[in-house]
């Protein structure tokens, strides 16, 4: 056997591996081939730490095994990025947003300052760097408006559902919008009025997205029937499942969250008569919805509940505002139809007890609550991540995810593909322009990626790991002539993440044209 050199650099070495060469054409990707070059030259075996399955993006551990790269939780979180539109004004307080995981999109529904305060929307594309793109903001209600808006993506349809007061009559009202491509959105059917349940008077309505029977959920209070009503759309062609439940002193804020383990809906919202927060357990079927009667989580000042889902510890996790700058918690196990509930305090966290300037999330990839809020001294949004053991809930450090200025009706949201939250607010110091920042918690290990798997093996054991100039086979779905890069979870992605692998050279072969040294 004989390396071969160029310039003093081996460029075959005795094995007949491709090395130092960033690029080759497919002619003489395939000639190599043919040579026995690449394919088998350009692979050899190392032992795993933890099962590898075949095709995988694998890391270079300091023992010198390889690991598939994965997502690793870290404390304190990384602030990504940070950014006002100065081009969008909300009117305060009346904004909402939801996300698209899939696609890696946020719309954000507001009343525009600046246009009659028309209900708008406007799309934004998050990067793999967490950097927003907003596209151009449509009018879905061409009168003036002075109403809350909610907003849910449904999944399943990839629409997104805004829910407000009928400016004309104060019934109920849900407006339709698509995003077929880009950040482009198209305005689509609305329904008035559904199941005829009197007017909207209080604003405190709320919505979520039922994955198990694949419905949007809204609930609201009929000040003319002096009831609280729960209404599940499959679509806005079809008249929707509606549900009444008994409801007093209901106060313009709620909120809702859908616990995956129980598949339930859970709905919580401010009596206003002590200022406690109430919880409705919700059950969702496919022409029905049904309502049990109010729990009391019994915790009192609790202006503005915020509510997640947490299906690590199986609890749904509600925050709300106290005085000074004390949020309070509350963990509701659900049971059946009902819920019960403990809680406690979140101290010295700096959110004063107006206007929504807190939300959480719960992160996946992570397995951690996040929280965000308005910190009272700095006027700066903080964000902290929580774990749940027992009936404690334990945070981690402050991170500065936005110190543009003060931040009102915030929204967070979690996007479990790329592994990031999201956050949209108005920013009230600066004329209530759109605010948004993107934050992670995850710190993957793609920067030390290797090679890719040649073939599943087992923790401890021996495999083949295709390393630079050799071509993989184990891998599938690619685009001839793309180049490839290697995500945060051991997958391939033709959107740069900063970590280029190589270039296709058919569905089922990559060729690894990078190093990573």
């Amino acid at each position: 056997k004989m390396a071969i050199k160029v310039g003093g650099t081996t460029v075959i070495d005795d094995s007949r591996a491709l090395n130092n060469i960033t690029s080759v054409d497919a002619t003489t990707v395939a000639a190599l081939g043919t040579a026995g070059v690449g394919g088998g030259g350009g692979s050899f075996d190392m032992t795993a730490t933890g099962s590898i399955t075949a095709g995988k993006v694998v890391a270079l551990n300091s023992n010198g095994t390889v690991s598939a790269v994965v997502n690793q939780a870290g404390d304190p979180a990384t602030s990504l990025s940070q950014a006002t539109n100065n081009a969008i004004r909300q009117r305060t307080p009346f904004s909402s947003h939801a996300v698209d995981d899939a696609r890696q999109r946020v719309v954000r529904v507001y009343l525009d300052q600046d246009n009659n305060n028309y209900g708008t929307a406007v799309c934004g594309q998050i990067d793999t760097s967490g950097n927003i793109t907003w596209g151009s903001p449509v009018v879905f209600q061409n009168s003036s408006l002075d109403c809350n808006l909610v907003v849910v993506y449904h999944k399943n349809n990839l629409d997104y559902y805004v829910f407000m007061k009928d400016p004309g009559n104060n019934q109920p009202k849900v407006t339709r919008m698509s995003n077929t491509s880009g950040t482009s959105l198209t305005v689509g059917s609305s329904y008035s009025n559904p199941g005829s349940h009197g007017t909207c008077s209080s604003e405190g309505y709320a919505g979520v997205y039922d994955p198990d029977q694949q419905r949007v959920v809204f609930v609201w209070y009929s000040t003319g029937a002096g009831e609280g009503v729960a209404a599940s759309f499959s679509s806005l062609s079809a008249v929707p499942a509606v549900g009444v439940f008994s409801a007093s002193n209901w106060s313009q804020y709620s909120d809702m969250t859908y616990d995956t383990a129980n598949n339930k809906a859970v709905f919580l919202w401010q009596y206003s008569a002590n200022n406690t927060v109430r919880a409705h357990v919700i059950t969702v079927g496919a022409s029905s919805i049904s309502v049990a009667s109010a729990v009391n989580t019994s915790y009192n000042g609790g202006a503005i509940p915020r509510c997640t889902f947490d299906p690590d510890s199986g609890k749904v996790i509600a925050i709300s505002s106290s005085t000074g700058d004390t949020l309070r918690y509350g963990m509701g196990t659900v049971s059946g139809t009902s819920s019960s509930w403990t809680n406690g305090t979140i101290s010295s966290s700096g959110v004063p007890n107006t206007q929504g300037q807190y939300d959480l999330t719960y992160d996946t990839g992570a397995d951690k609550l996040l929280i965000s809020y308005r910190k009272w001294n700095t006027q700066t949004a903080q964000m902290r991540q929580g774990s749940i053991s027992g009936t404690t809930l334990t945070l981690g450090s402050e991170v500065e995810t936005y110190s543009s200025g003060s931040t009102d009706f915030m929204r967070l949201d979690y996007l479990p593909t790329s592994g990031v939250a999201v956050m949209t607010a108005n920013i009230s110091a600066s004329n209530n322009n759109l605010g948004s920042a993107v934050t992670s918690v995850i710190a993957s290990t793609n920067s030390s990626w290797f090679g890719i798997a040649d073939e599943s093996i087992s923790s401890g054991s021996a495999g083949k790991i295709t390393h630079i100039g050799g071509i993989n086979e184990s891998v599938s779905g690619l685009t001839t002539g793309v180049i490839y890069y290697a995500d945060k979870v051991g997958g391939l992605s033709s959107t740069s993440t900063g970590y280029k692998v190589g270039k296709a050279i058919s569905a089922t072969k990559l060729l690894i044209t990078e190093g990573n040294a």
